[in-house]
């Protein structure tokens, strides 16, 4: 059974209705499907790179067949989660739509219109890590190429990290996908499908019919 992590920040240590719904129907169609999608809820912690850290270094002991970063105010479709973990691709996101009313915009940069014949994916430059999929495979590129750091007295590999460009400001995410290139990697969108955000409301969007895939 391919052993899947499930790997979620929470700062406050809670997480949304909506998501946990989501994750029971992706628990019940993953067992359908021979997966097992194992969910840590990292709690309470907040520098959310070394939050990320924490739950990468657990992926990388313990061995997951590939670890999928969904964040706490999430819905999707269990379907979707499934089909990105059993692609053959290693770095897989599906857009995240974001918080806002005036202007539907989604956590993805970048992005190549032209479908792979194989599956329909977009290659694109950077994406946020609201919804995204690594392999066994760059997880241990990424750990074996990352230096040391002691964090809350727990050994940990610097892997998402603040940092600048071009002297401006990126996120943890931004800098995570630039480290996933430099290894060799290509970043896949799965656009069939675009991830609600939960919020005041709940936030949807097609991120397909934004951008005339469909």
């Amino acid at each position: 059974m391919k052993k899947v992590l499930i790997a979620t920040p929470c700062l406050d240590g809670k997480v949304d209705a909506w998501f946990v719904n989501s994750l029971y129907e992706s628990t019940k169609l993953g067992l359908k499907n021979n997966v097992m999608f194992q969910p840590v809820f990292l709690a309470n912690e907040s520098i959310l790179p070394m939050a990320r850290n924490e739950l990468l270094n657990l992926a990388y002991h313990q061995k997951y067949d590939s670890m999928v970063f969904i964040d706490d105010d999430e819905e999707w479709d269990a379907e979707i989660l499934l089909e990105i973990v059993q692609s053959p691709r290693d770095v897989v996101a599906v857009p995240v739509v974001n918080k806002g009313d005036k202007k539907i915009e989604y956590n993805v940069f970048g992005v190549n219109k032209t479908p792979s014949p194989e599956d329909g994916y977009l290659q694109i430059d950077r994406c946020g890590t609201g919804f995204l999929k690594l392999s066994q495979k760059v997880i241990t590129d990424l750990w074996e190429s990352n230096e040391e750091c002691e964090f809350r007295g727990k050994k940990l590999k610097y892997i998402c990290e603040y940092s600048n460009i071009n002297n401006s400001f990126y996120g943890e995410d931004i800098i995570l996908c630039e480290k996933i290139k430099e290894l060799g990697y290509t970043i896949w969108l799965n656009p069939k499908h675009t991830v609600s955000h939960l919020g005041t409301k709940k936030f949807k969007g097609n991120f397909a019919k934004t951008y005339e895939f469909n």
